[in-house]
């Protein structure tokens, strides 16, 4: 991301979907992770099909079916199976995370024209800032490892950008980072698996 960003601004990011493969390739308990991640990237994000509700391929089955009638309840005195319906609560869930992050990428500057700052990288997380004139600031902090990992936010010397000492979450998929929360942008504990972006406003 910091060679290619600092080469070509418009470029598409995408995980699988030139493959054709769907997010839940890569692991079904990271498609909203990924899908933070895709949506805060500088550039454009790519996705196919069925990325939107978490949809995985069928055993054997290289294109899985779409499912379109996913607020469908059962028919009245119908037997209800318990995992069919869990299946459907986790897609609509996974929906609603989707359209929340489209929705902050197509009204935040930051997310859609933003300059992009590494603040953390290892072999299993990854860190940034997206900042856009006097709009909103955003960092992204994803940790899609199987240990926790602590994030040291750390900024190089950049002529008028700096990181406040906190910053709010706007969306999490870390239960231990709820929306609303103030948290301290000297280091950051982030669980498995798991995404959260913060924002801070812009203060001249």
């Amino acid at each position: 991301m910091d060679t290619l960003n600092s080469q070509q601004r418009n470029l598409g990011w995408g995980l699988g979907a030139t493959q054709q493969k769907q997010l839940s390739a890569k692991g079904p308990k990271l498609v909203h992770l990924y899908q933070l991640l895709l949506f805060t990237m500088p550039g454009t994000p790519v996705f196919t099909y069925g990325d939107e509700i978490g949809l995985t391929a069928g055993e054997g089955s290289a294109s899985p079916k779409m499912v379109w009638d996913l607020e469908e309840k059962p028919a009245e005195g119908a037997e209800v199976n318990e995992t069919v319906m869990a299946i459907q609560q986790q897609r609509i869930d996974t929906r609603k995370w989707f359209i929340s992050l489209s929705d902050l990428r197509g009204k935040e500057r930051s997310l859609l024209h933003g300059d992009y700052y590494s603040l953390y990288s290892s072999a299993s997380s990854l860190s940034f800032l997206r900042l856009w004139d006097q709009s909103e600031r955003f960092i992204t902090a994803v940790n899609w490892g199987t240990t926790e990992e602590t994030i040291t936010f750390k900024l190089q010397p950049t002529e008028g950008v700096e990181l406040p000492e906190t910053a709010t979450v706007k969306l999490s998929t870390d239960k231990n980072l709820k929306p609303d929360d103030s948290v301290s942008l000297d280091k950051l504990v982030l669980q498995p698996g798991q995404a959260v972006l913060l924002q801070f406003p812009y203060t001249g």
